[in-house]
């Protein structure tokens, strides 16, 4: 969770400097000998997805306007598309560890 607080905090120093987004991506996991020793080994892995999948989310968060959820963690499976060229708003410090009231 370090790296989402890094991207968090990174956001929070930056956003009155100019228009970026920043986000940290949880790509989930892809089917590939590691995923199949941590199997084999009886891990269980819940979310696996296709490449695509994050490859998807890298395109559009690049080429959007702008992010409502920057400094935010994202699972590449959640409803990310609504909030992209603010569409629609984050609530309630939605994907976020910090919590700010």
């Amino acid at each position: 969770m370090a790296i989402v607080r890094i991207i968090e905090n990174l956001h929070e120093d930056l956003k009155s400097k100019g228009n970026f987004s920043v986000v940290c991506l949880a790509p989930g996991a892809n089917d590939t000998e590691m995923l199949k020793k941590v199997r084999e080994a009886g891990g269980e892995v819940k979310t696996v997805v296709e490449i695509g999948e994050p490859v998807n989310f890298v395109s559009n968060f690049i080429l959007s306007r702008s992010c409502n959820f920057s400094g935010c963690l994202v699972h590449v499976r959640d409803l990310w598309a609504e909030y992209l060229n603010n569409d629609k708003k984050i609530e309630n410090n939605q994907w976020k560890l910090r919590r700010i009231e």
